[in-house]
């Protein structure tokens, strides 16, 4: 997977996220954890959705499903 569009002193990891997700964005580590063993588009997709969350950084907690929204719109634009 290439590293287009990472925010400067983020690395990924393809890593179980946990909770059952295919992404995950560590703010405070600046680390995007990926799940391994999916099909390449889904990957590219969770990444891509990841890196826009961390461009975007963290929202307070009552406006986390406003922000899913806004970041899979987003994603799908892309």
């Amino acid at each position: 997977m290439d590293h287009v569009w990472l925010p400067e002193g983020w690395e990924v990891e393809l890593a179980p996220p946990g909770g059952g997700a295919r992404g995950r964005c560590l703010y405070d580590e600046c680390r995007i954890l990926i799940a391994p063993g999916m099909h390449p588009w889904q990957e590219r997709a969770t990444y891509v959705h990841e890196v826009i969350h961390a461009q975007s950084g963290p929202v307070p907690a009552h406006l986390t499903a406003r922000e899913e929204v806004r970041v899979n719109r987003e994603t799908a634009d892309g």
